[in-house]
């Protein structure tokens, strides 16, 4: 039994409105993974870089996503899975900002290596946050909430930077709006309180066996 189970049933309402805040970072997630592993080659080749440059880059950050999901897992159980998520989308939303203003090989491949190590480092952290703060019995429903949206967010961003390239011949615009929908998605998951809400941090409950 812990103390703070009291204080997470109370809490209940707001945890509600902090589930909508997550799944939100969580579509927006969708959008710019889904945005970079559709349109990252036809980004880099209409930028004038080889189809090879572009296909080797993207192989290189496929490969860093492995470390990537693997350390922050690690990470987020010292610093918090809260802290994990917002920092990944802090450094994605550079990586998608340092494509659009240094047109350079290199900026692919420093792409590749920063973008791949966070490609994948939110659904570690995601789906423990989830458990920690609603319990493990609806983990499975709530966790297919999230995959839902991020999916939702995914499908909805390939869609539209297809389109917005046929209207204006470039990319730029779809990159920047993935910029910008990173760093609301940092914010979001930074104000999660999960310290307030996480069972992680709830303190035991004196035994009573004997008395």
């Amino acid at each position: 039994m812990y103390m703070g189970l009291s204080r997470h049933r109370v809490g209940l309402q707001p945890c509600v409105v902090r589930r909508s805040g997550s799944s939100t970072a969580a579509t927006l997630c969708g959008m710019t993974v889904s945005l970079f592993t559709i349109h990252f080659i036809p980004f880099a080749t209409d930028r004038g870089f080889t189809l090879e440059t572009a296909a080797r880059a993207f192989g290189l950050m496929a490969m860093c996503s492995v470390a990537g999901s693997l350390l922050s897992g690690v990470i987020s159980d010292r610093l918090g899975r809260k802290n994990v998520l917002a920092l990944a989308y802090l450094i994605r939303a550079g990586t998608f900002a340092q494509l659009l203003l240094w047109n350079h090989e290199m900026a692919l491949y420093v792409f590749a290596v920063v973008g791949g190590l966070v490609w994948l480092a939110t659904p570690a952290s995601t789906m423990a946050l989830t458990g920690e703060i609603y319990g493990l019995r609806s983990l499975g429903t709530l966790g297919s909430l999230s995959l839902l949206a991020h999916q939702i967010g995914g499908g909805a961003s390939v869609w539209l930077a297809g389109k917005l390239y046929d209207l204006t011949g470039s990319y730029d615009i779809s990159f920047i709006l993935a910029t910008i929908a990173l760093l609301a998605a940092s914010l979001i998951s930074f104000g999660i309180a999960e310290q307030r809400y996480s069972v992680r941090y709830m303190t035991p409950a004196p035994s009573t066996v004997g008395d």
